[in-house]
């Protein structure tokens, strides 16, 4: 059996939709969380495939995270893909995401529920776009 890490880098960064697929691809998951004080594996030998999470920082902090590029989606050789956006969504994680973040949001002059109603409008057709994804990936391991 094939087999792919997730590296999640914070609590609510977890590999949702993208464990779902790969799983249903049979391919085994692993998921290691440093953010936590986890330690990563000491080699990736032992996997098929990498996957690392995001975290807090936003693709529009480059300012502040010199290493960010601004592009969303992009391919090196065969298997390796980078993704920007959060194709990884489950409805769960979303609102997860949610919690502590009123005075964030209304600074951005943003509307918690406005993103609510969004979620329920756009999540369900992510879900089809990202089973397409993810077990195509998971079929190049």
């Amino acid at each position: 059996m094939k087999k792919v890490v997730f590296i999640q880098h914070g609590e609510t960064d977890k590999p949702g939709l993208f464990a779902e697929s790969v799983c249903r691809s049979r391919v085994a998951l692993e998921v290691a969380c440093p953010y936590s004080g986890e330690a990563l594996p000491a080699s990736l030998d032992l996997f098929d495939g990498l996957a690392v999470g995001g975290g807090a920082q936003g693709a529009y902090e480059e300012d502040k995270y010199p290493y960010l590029t601004q592009n969303q989606l992009f391919r090196y050789g065969c298997g390796l893909y980078g993704l920007q956006f959060h194709l990884e969504m489950t409805p769960e994680i979303f609102e997860e995401m949610l919690v502590g973040s009123d005075d964030y949001l209304a600074g951005a002059g943003t509307d918690p529920e406005q993103l609510r109603s969004d979620a329920r409008r756009f999540l369900p057709p992510l879900r089809e776009t990202a089973e397409k994804v993810f077990s195509r990936w998971a079929a190049l391991l």
